[in-house]
């Protein structure tokens, strides 16, 4: 007998809970946490942050079934960035590690403002059945239609952002435009601010920035500074024991410690990432002149700048090794037109120390001919001798036609002036600055060379251009100091194994002779 067929049959299988993977039925205890942020620190918005994190807590622990599994929190950050909260990610680490079932926050705009970021956070999420909650929109994130609503909403948030950004930009300009300055004076060495918001110096933090300046113009690397700091128990403007190079590097180049400021030297390019850029001309910038009171002079800030725009100088043209020696890079052989380098050389199973022409120890007789090797003994003898010789002479000398190239000179020297005051001012590029610096200074090394050769033509040892002015920032010397040789003098060349001739910056120049 045949058998009948069974009846076709359909099952339900019923859905699961849009919170978690657990039904109604079944329902197990739930893993809920709740984020908060606020935006800026202000006091209104502190008492926000706190009425958030408390309304969150009651409500969770309220609730049957559910178990707090934490507050995270984020305070005075935006919600453009993800990178930049670490309550936010924390929170979303926590998810991922299984710690947390259900996530409660206050609306969209409290969770992300970026839409990018939030879609991306929400996919993950759901993708582990990890529901979000969005309490003003009335949103989960595990519903059917709230990818749509989160997108459209999220979008809106964004562009509120957007809107907020500009108000904010704007205001910020306004008052660049009004010459009022914003400054984060606790991190700021040397000033802090009275009652009415003004810059105030502290003098013991104006004497370390004294200090790093005057190290830096005698001849000291970024990195020497820092450690001598150290050395010295100095700290840094967080009361840390230990300093960088780049802070150093950015004191150094600082224009409100000559009672300046420069507004608008950054701006935001992205006001989603936040990413900032060096203005080079994009807005506008603003110089305030005198707006407080200096830490240095007018003198010593520039010839810091000109010394820092020099080391950039020799560093390209000597594919960037620097010297620690100062006489390094401007003595020069006459002959050859190369520099001298310091050598060691072992004699009677003693170290001498010595110059020599470069091209003399590279290549020989090839480039160069002269044989002048000068003891560092004598050639410090020299640079102190010469400058002892001017330091007191008040007259200057009548060769007219070295007057005429060293005017030349000086005229050189006012261009580059100029143009470091420019770029104090924030007209300048870098690159382009440097571009400037390097063919002034190309002319005025070639002045140099002709004045050289007149002066060798005459019979006198000295040629004053002007009275030497002592910088009186600086303790009087009474022998040869690598000081000297940063300070004072731009050139030196070598005319024999016993004799140099010195150009002093103020355009004067010595013949200096000794014997053996």
């Amino acid at each position: 007998m045949m058998k009948m067929k069974e009846e076709r049959q359909v099952l339900k299988i019923p859905a699961v809970s849009p919170i978690g993977k657990i039904t109604e039925e079944k329902k197990q205890t739930l893993c809920v946490a709740a984020y908060c942020r606020v935006s800026t620190e202000l006091d209104q918005q502190a008492g926000s942050y706190a009425r958030q994190m408390s309304y969150y807590r009651e409500k969770i622990d309220k609730k049957e079934g559910w178990i707090l599994a934490g507050i995270y929190a984020d305070e005075g950050v935006s919600g453009t960035v993800k990178k930049r909260r670490d309550g936010f990610l924390q929170m979303i680490q926590d998810c991922e590690e299984g710690k947390i079932d259900l996530i409660l926050t206050k609306s969209i705009s409290r969770f992300a403002r970026n839409t990018v970021d939030l879609l991306t956070t929400i996919r993950n999420l759901k993708s582990r059945n990890i529901a979000v909650y969005f309490e003003k929109e009335h949103i989960n994130t595990l519903d059917g239609a709230g990818e749509i609503l989160l997108t459209i909403l999220s979008s809106q948030a964004q562009e509120e952002s957007r809107n907020t950004s500009e108000n904010i930009r704007w205001s910020i300009r306004q008052k660049f435009e009004r010459g009022e300055l914003m400054v984060n004076h606790n991190h700021f060495m040397g000033y802090t601010k009275d009652t009415n918001g003004q810059l105030q110096i502290v003098p013991e933090e104006a004497e370390i920035v004294r200090s790093v300046f005057r190290l830096y113009l005698i001849g000291h690397s970024c990195a020497f500074i820092a450690r001598y700091l150290e050395q010295h128990g100095m700290k840094t403007v967080m009361g840390k024991n230990k300093w960088c190079a780049t802070v150093i590097e950015k004191m150094l180049s600082n224009e409100k410690y000559l009672g300046a400021a420069l507004l608008q030297k950054t701006y935001t390019v992205d006001y989603l990432t936040k990413q900032r850029s060096k203005n080079n001309g994009e807005l506008s910038k603003y110089f305030i002149k005198n707006n407080h009171s200096p830490i240095v002079s007018e003198e010593i800030f520039y010839d810091v700048q000109n010394e820092k725009l020099s080391r950039s100088y020799y560093r390209r043209k000597e594919a960037g090794r620097p010297s620690q020696y100062p006489i390094t890079m401007k003595l020069m052989c006459d002959c050859c037109g190369d520099h001298y380098l310091r050598v060691t050389r072992k004699r009677d199973r003693k170290e001498h120390i010595v110059w020599r022409c470069k091209s003399r120890i590279l290549h020989g007789d090839r480039y160069c001919t002269k044989l002048s090797t000068i003891p560092e003994t004598d050639l410090h003898k020299a640079i102190w001798g010469a400058y002892s010789r001017i330091l007191h002479i008040k007259h200057c000398s009548d060769r007219v036609e070295l007057e005429q190239i060293a005017d030349q000179m000086a005229d050189r020297k006012k261009m580059i002036f100029k143009a470091i005051q420019e770029n104090v001012q924030g007209f300048w590029v870098w690159n382009d600055l440097m571009a400037y610096y390097a063919n002034v200074k190309n002319e005025y090394d070639e002045l140099s060379e002709l004045l050289l050769r007149k002066f060798l033509e005459g019979e006198e040892s000295v040629f004053i251009r002007c009275p030497f002015k002592h910088m009186k920032a600086y303790s009087n010397y009474n022998k040869y100091e690598d000081e000297l040789v940063n300070l004072y003098v731009e050139r030196i060349w070598t005319v024999a194994s016993n004799e140099v001739i010195i150009l002093f910056k103020n355009g004067s120049m010595v013949r200096e002779k000794w014997d053996y």
